[in-house]
């Protein structure tokens, strides 16, 4: 039992959605701790531990590979996650 906030906090991954302009389905992105998901309307689904210092790191990788972002959304954990991370163990 605990505050909402307090719960929620627990939940250490975000996710991100960039929608690109020019997005080739061929492209290989990697980065280390980093799960890429590429779907199928130029956007590309990013996970990794909310904590960490990756954001410049993916925005350096997609100038890199030519990527023009249109839009940007983010999702954190919610109260599910919260019931999944602790009835996993």
């Amino acid at each position: 039992l605990d505050t909402t906030q307090k719960l929620l906090d627990q939940i250490q991954s975000k996710k991100i959605t960039f929608k690109f302009d020019n997005l080739k389905s061929n492209i290989n992105l990697n980065l280390e701790n980093i799960n890429f998901i590429q779907n199928s309307d130029n956007s590309i689904t990013v996970k990794y531990e909310k904590n960490s210092d990756k954001f410049e790191k993916l925005l350096d990788l997609f100038k890199k590979n030519e990527l023009k972002i249109l839009d940007i959304s983010t999702v954190d954990g919610d109260l599910e996650d919260v019931f999944i991370k602790l009835t996993k163990n």
